[in-house]
């Protein structure tokens, strides 16, 4: 008979020690299944970070192509401004000229039609 109870208690520890063992398991993956949880909630959000990032590099990235794009435009006005004054320039000095030249001309085809009316 004490046999039999020394079975009867060894299989009560043994299952106890299962138990046990379960138990301590179940506290575990609880334990995992909430660290899961809480690094797919971190993911999540820094997936949503992610996006802010993303949409705040572009806005920044667009002001900038914004504000240098406006600096070359100015440049570029400046620089076609100083190239192309000088040719302005001796563009009015010629205009002037020519139409100097063509004023001379109608004068005097003025003058040469009078004195051929006064020959005839």
């Amino acid at each position: 008979m004490t046999a039999i109870l020394y079975i009867l208690f060894g299989v009560i520890l043994g299952v106890s020690f299962i138990l046990h063992k379960y138990i301590a398991s179940g506290k575990d993956n609880a334990v995992k299944d909430q660290r899961i949880k809480d690094l797919e909630e971190n993911i999540k959000k820094q997936s949503g970070i992610k996006d802010i990032l993303k949409a705040e590099f572009e806005n920044i990235a667009s002001k900038v192509l914004e504000e240098k794009n406006a600096k070359t435009a100015d440049l570029n006005k400046i620089f076609l401004e100083n190239v192309v004054a000088p040719f302005k320039i001796k563009f009015d000095e010629f205009k002037s000229k020519v139409e100097n030249l063509q004023i001379y001309e109608a004068e005097k085809n003025v003058g040469i039609a009078e004195r051929i009316g006064e020959t005839e």
